[in-house]
């Protein structure tokens, strides 16, 4: 509960708001190939905050690339397309 109201407001500040169906996180990937959170390297400014893989579903298609959150300007936050199956 807090950890989506928290991601809606990265998507509010970027301006996805309202394109978002879903948000869902968890700690592994789901992207194969993809590394676990754990192996971020992370300033140190970041590391108190939770890392978690995110998964986005817009209602249109939606051009990127889309990068939300604290990390954004490190590397971190940045999302991958991925089609529906």
């Amino acid at each position: 509960a807090k950890r989506e109201r928290l991601l809606r407001e990265c998507l509010m500040h970027a301006g996805y708001e309202e394109a978002v169906e879903s948000v869902e996180t968890r700690p592994a990937a789901w992207l194969a190939g993809c590394p676990p959170t754990r192996t971020f390297r992370r300033p140190a400014y970041l590391r108190h905050l939770p890392a978690l893989h995110v998964r986005l579903r817009f209602r249109v298609p939606t051009s990127g690339p889309i990068a939300i959150g604290a990390g954004r300007h490190c590397g971190l936050g940045v999302f991958a397309a991925w089609q529906r199956e």
